[in-house]
């Protein structure tokens, strides 16, 4: 079977990280690579046994679909199909498929990409976050009914009591003022200190808060505090996107994520209710994830970076002509490589991220000359799909940032827009702030439905790529909104209506101000704890 591909083609394919397959228009297997055998489980000689393509689907009824959509469309890209394992059981892919002529013959190109670790991630952090949610509305309802009479108010403390005694994580009641009422078996578990030493006491007293700087939280700015003044009078406040870390009894410092709800008695607030646990094994997890993602993404970076160079190569005609029927092909392989290269990079920078080891080259330099420079890389690209680029106002006003990062910022907003935009076009502002300066890209794009605005900056969110649309990686918002939040900013939605267009804005610390002094402050210390990832400072 594998004679029918050169030696050279066979050793190139079977480095790539995903399955490719070529089968003949009755479903006869020509060609499958090393990829394809590990996805499914098996070896060379099973592969070499199975008369028909068709036995690799999990459902059959779903191989007649995608190819009955190929065959009317010469091709079908990233479409979710359960292909077979040896041992029967399904796992889920992204299948690509592709019409080509294969030796002087018709024949089909497949593409497969096994998902089934993302999935099962996705459910995994969806049920976790779900599970503290369930407690947190669990919590409201038993506190709903204050207000009832004397005798069923008793009754039911009683019951609320053994229910919080039970309940594994953490939970505090305080009055009004803040001063702890009652604590729950766990609390007593996790924090060292026991209902008898804590009663009467201001929860933030016992329980002082500190960020993931080490930085303690002041008592105005804890979630407690904020919640009993009533600027949450009505819902409840979440440290389930951030780290925070209690100093326990003993000194020592545990990270938690948690909820504060207001305990509201006819309409007024008669205390609050935090049920909080102890994260450190999400967080060791974590961490092993991030060094499994930053050691895999260095490891696959130069091998994809090899077969996207010998692809191309190939393709200019270096090793020999290369024929109509490998040209498309190779151009497929091309494609996917460099997609391949721009994730691993992503996902090289997120760890780096969330390890506080980004490099930050800080100067003082003209915003507006970033943004010029980024606009006229990009005009053409605009132009040849008969969109415009504008800039609407040319402020001329330095920042104290990496010019490199503005530069990656406004490369990923514009080339969103270019994305998402079938009419029209997009326009650069760049707005003075007292301590700021603001950057808006607005777009006359297919806009942002708003229940999907909540998951626009998260981790892998891919909105609105439906239809011929080219696919990120969906970490470019995430990556930098964390840049630039790191950089003394903000990159937010401003406004987005489908079908209208969508406003992203971004702001920059002004050279001189409090605020660029501030985030000089904190790269210094951040150089200084990663003596490895150095940053520069100038200006």
């Amino acid at each position: 079977m594998d004679s029918l591909v050169s030696e050279q083609e066979n050793s190139i394919l079977n480095l790539l990280p995903v399955g490719v397959g070529i089968s003949d228009m009755q479903g006869n297997l020509l060609f499958y690579n090393t990829a394809m055998l590990a996805s499914g489980g098996y070896s060379r000689e099973e592969m070499q046994k199975i008369d028909n393509v068709a036995a690799l689907y999990y459902d059959p009824e779903a191989r007649t679909k995608v190819l009955s959509l190929a065959k009317s469309q010469g091709y079908v890209n990233g479409c979710e199909v359960e292909f077979k394992r040896r041992d029967g059981s399904p796992y889920s892919t992204l299948l690509s498929l592709r019409m080509i002529r294969y030796k002087e013959a018709p024949a089909w190109l497949a593409i497969v990409e096994d998902i089934t670790k993302k999935k099962s991630l996705e459910v995994s952090e969806e049920k976790r976050t779900g599970d503290l949610e369930n407690t947190k509305l669990a919590m409201i309802n038993l506190l709903e009914d204050l207000d009832a009479e004397k005798a069923v108010l008793e009754q039911e403390r009683k019951k609320d009591d053994a229910l919080l005694v039970s309940i594994g994580d953490g939970v505090v009641v305080t009055d009004e003022l803040g001063h702890i009422t009652f604590v729950n078996k766990a609390f007593e578990d996790l924090t060292g200190w026991s209902l008898l030493e804590v009663a009467g006491k201001l929860m933030v007293d016992i329980l002082p808060k500190y960020d993931e700087k080490d930085g303690l939280i002041e008592h105005a700015e804890r979630s407690v505090t904020k919640v009993l003044e009533g600027k949450v009078a009505r819902g409840s406040m979440s440290t389930l996107n951030r780290s925070h870390y209690y100093k326990k009894k003993d000194g020592s410092k545990m990270p938690i994520v948690g909820v504060v709800t207001p305990i509201v008695v006819n309409d007024a607030i008669a205390g609050a209710v935090q049920v909080f646990r102890d994260v450190t094994l999400e967080k060791e997890i974590d961490t092993m994830k991030d060094e499994f993602v930053s050691i895999a993404s260095h490891e696959l970076r130069t091998p994809l970076t090899a077969i996207d160079g010998l692809v191309s190569m190939i393709l200019d005609g270096e090793y020999g002509h290369v024929g109509e029927n490998l040209s498309q092909p190779l151009k497929d392989i091309s494609t996917s490589s460099e997609r391949l290269i721009r994730l691993v990079n992503d996902l090289l920078n997120l760890s780096r991220l969330r390890a506080g080891r980004l490099q930050y080259n800080l100067t003082d330099f003209s915003i507006s000359a970033i943004v010029h420079k980024v606009v006229e890389l990009l005009a053409q690209m605009f132009e040849e799909k008969g969109f415009y680029l504008k800039i609407a106002s040319d402020l001329e006003v330095n920042v104290f940032a990496d010019s490199d990062k503005v530069e990656q910022i406004l490369n990923n907003l514009i080339g969103n827009s270019l994305k998402f935009t079938d009419k029209g076009g997009a326009v650069v502002n760049v707005e003075e702030l007292p301590d700021l300066i603001k950057v808006s890209i607005v777009d006359t794009g297919i806009g942002i439905e708003k229940d999907a605005q909540g998951q626009l900056f998260g981790r892998f969110q891919q909105i609105g790529t439906s239809g011929n649309r080219p696919q990120g990686t969906g970490l470019g918002l995430h990556i930098s909104r964390e840049m630039v939040r790191r950089m003394g900013g903000d990159l937010v939605l401003e406004n987005s209506e489908p079908g209208k267009g969508s406003t992203f804005t971004f702001t920059l610390p002004k050279v001189g101000g409090p605020l660029a002094e501030k985030i000089r402050e904190e790269i210094i210390l951040e150089a200084r704890m990663h003596p490895d990832q150095k940053s520069d400072i100038m200006g």
